[in-house]
Order: C-alpha cells, then sequence, then structure tokens
C-alpha cells in the first residue's frame, strides 16, 4: 500500500539543513540528515509529493516509477 495524505515520513530535504560534508583527506562524504514531515499533497497521478516538515517549511519530491512505492528520487527545483 502506497503513501497517503497524512502520513508522518522521514526524508533528507534539500531546501534547508547542513550541507554534505566531504573529507578530502578520508574521501569519506556524510550523507545528510533525515526530518521528520507531514504529506501533505500527492499529485493525481503520483508524479510527486508534497512534505511539510515540523518547522514549517514545504518541499517537493519527485517519486520512483511505480506510484504505489512512492520512493522519493529527487526534489523538484524551481527557478526561483
Amino acid at each position: 500500500m502506497g503513501m497517503k495524505v497524512g502520513d508522518r515520513i522521514m526524508i533528507q530535504p534539500e531546501t534547508f539543513g547542513p550541507d554534505m560534508a566531504i573529507s578530502k583527506s578520508r574521501g569519506v562524504c556524510s550523507a545528510r540528515p533525515e526530518y521528520s514531515g507531514t504529506v501533505t499533497y500527492i499529485h493525481p497521478s503520483g508524479r510527486w509529493y508534497q512534505v511539510t516538515f515540523d518547522n514549517g517549511v514545504k518541499e517537493c519530491f519527485f517519486v520512483d516509477v511505480e506510484p504505489e512505492k512512492l520512493k522519493p528520487v529527487r526534489p523538484i527545483k524551481w527557478g526561483f
């Protein structure tokens, strides 16, 4: 069963939070932290969804090819 509006999820936002830290000496890349949020909208065709994070920031994410899994692929980049 797929994601529904109102579901609580943990996801890595692109619009806030610390940048990825890369250690040149060690070649290690630390992943961005995940934040909790609520799914507030799902596109009717299941192409993308909107998450409102606990701090009030809203961000949209594309979904995988299989809409029933609703796995985030990358954030939508707006031209603002």
